[in-house]
């Protein structure tokens, strides 16, 4: 069977629907311009009853400006809670945090209009009844158990790593939230936003009961009295004006944000990410794994560890697409490594190996002990961001790095601008703070990125070089000593596999 004739059920449901639920909001826009008797527009077509609705007592503009202020109020109270919230019951462990979530949730089964007696009491004990904001405060009360299980939701579908590795970086909790977690989460934000505009624009039993000045009252409850005329009469024509001035706003708005929107729901639904794309390995490129010892043809593909179920991805058998990490990836590639690679020539940090070949350590270095490892993290991003995609601009950048790295290396593999030399601390004399393992740590890791995204490389003969080093230095037979900072240790194990 062919693919169209199994989809066209599906079709044929889809379009049924959208009939079902266009067919009032469309007749209603055609009754509100037809002639109608009763109505300001008795005879042909035209806006007579929206001049009938313009024109109703404080007059329609004053009720629009009264439901913008009430659904303005209820979306930054509600997102503003339930953003904290979300943040709290998802991201930090503290004892009842279930039990309280749970009673959050609870508050969902209790029908809201026997809670607006109690409600109007106490906001006329604050002096907030017959007010907007109170109204406003009422309804983002009504919003917050949906609002705080949505945002949860949405934080617990975000790594724990991106908030960890803000936390490492020096972010406190609420600056982690704003600038690492907040761009994660906007699709939550954005579903939570619009419930919450959509109920408190449409609400119609809170304001009649909480709002007893007319010139105070939203669209909705000024349109359910605009329709009574003289002797119960209803002018239907004005009724069906006002309500397509209630719907314009919530269709444009949904349109706006629908795919936002329907994100959002899918918010934690699976552990699969949509935006990454997983392949099998292609014969005959560096994804395919090579025969033992041959290293030098593996390529993309990392050695697996000699225990373990888990074998670890080669660098084309996963493409993120669209989404939070694609959009970083693009960021990356365009932006990010280019800012990186000025600052570092900028203040001098690169120049540092230019300075160690020139014999102008210590008075011309640049930076903290440990600035040599941030050209070597470039590097490593360069290294993987050229193996994805073949920019020529990039590797010619990333070659001309590698040579004023390499002319610093000494002749027995050590590399470091800020120990050894006439005026400088004598090597490894400050194990615990002076970050020269975790350096050559940087610098393997770097190397090991370039053999698995392209091969055999300058790069790569200076990581060995400065792993052969290390293992001289520190090896079973030789130095006790340990670093203060680990990160060598890893990036030696890395190195074998992708290199025995």
């Amino acid at each position: 069977m062919s693919r169209l004739a199994l989809r066209t059920p599906q079709h044929v449901l889809a379009g049924g629907l959208a009939v079902i639920f266009l067919l009032p909001l469309v007749w209603a826009a055609f009754a509100s311009v037809s002639p109608q008797a009763g109505t300001a527009q008795t005879s042909g077509w035209g806006l007579g009853n929206y001049e009938t609705l313009a024109r109703y007592q404080a007059g329609v503009g004053r009720y629009l400006l009264n439901s913008v202020a009430v659904s303005g109020m209820t979306v930054v109270f509600t997102l503003t809670v339930a953003l904290l919230g979300g943040y709290a019951f998802a991201m930090f462990a503290f004892p009842g945090r279930n039990a309280l979530f749970l009673l959050t949730l609870a508050i969902l089964m209790v029908p809201y209009a026997t809670l607006l007696i109690p409600l109007y009491v106490l906001l006329n004990d604050l002096g907030l009844q017959n007010s907007l904001v109170g109204l406003a405060l009422v309804l983002t009360m009504f919003q917050l158990p949906f609002a705080v299980f949505m945002m949860r939701i949405s934080f617990e579908a975000v790594p724990r790593e991106l908030r960890e590795s803000a936390l490492v970086d020096g972010c406190g909790n609420f600056r982690a939230l704003r600038h690492v977690l907040l761009p994660a989460v906007r699709p939550g934000l954005v579903t939570v936003g619009l419930f919450a505009f959509l109920a408190a624009w449409n609400d119609f039993i809170t304001p009649l009961v909480l709002i007893s000045d007319s010139d105070r009252f939203p669209l909705p409850l000024a349109v359910a009295n605009m329709r009574q005329q003289v002797m119960g009469i209803v002018d239907y024509g004005a009724t069906e004006a006002g309500v397509v001035v209630l719907a314009l706003p919530c269709i444009v708005l949904f349109l706006v944000l629908q795919r936002h929107y329907v994100r959002g729901f899918m918010s934690g639904a699976l552990k699969a990410d949509p935006h990454v794309t997983l392949h099998e390995a292609v014969p005959g490129t560096l994804d395919e794994a090579a025969p033992s010892g041959d290293w030098t043809s593996r390529g993309g593909t990392p050695a697996a560890p000699g225990s373990g179920r888990l074998r670890p991805l080669g660098l084309r058998e996963v493409t993120l697409r669209a989404g939070f990490w694609g959009r970083r990836q693009e960021i990356n590639r365009s932006a990010s490594l280019a800012h990186i690679e000025h600052w570092l020539e900028r203040e001098g940090w690169l120049g540092n190996f230019d300075a160690a070949v020139a014999g102008r350590l210590p008075g011309a270095r640049r930076g903290r002990e440990f600035a040599d490892t941030e050209v070597y993290k470039l590097l490593e991003a360069m290294a993987w961001e050229h193996g994805r995609t073949g920019d020529a601009g990039l590797d010619a950048r990333f070659r001309a790095i590698v040579a004023r790295v390499a002319a610093a290396q000494e002749p027995d593999g050590y590399l470091n601008t800020n120990f050894g030399r006439p005026g400088q601390a004598a090597r490894y004399s400050d194990l615990e703070w002076g970050h020269e393992l975790y350096s050559f740590g940087h610098l393997i890791q770097a190397g090991v990125a370039r053999a698995r995204a392209f091969g055999p490389d300058p790069l790569v003969e200076v990581a060995v070089r400065a792993a052969d080093h290390v293992c001289e230095v520190f090896g079973p037979a030789a130095s006790p000593l340990v670093c203060g900072h680990p990160r060598s240790e890893p990036a030696l194990v890395e190195l074998y596999r992708v290199t025995e």
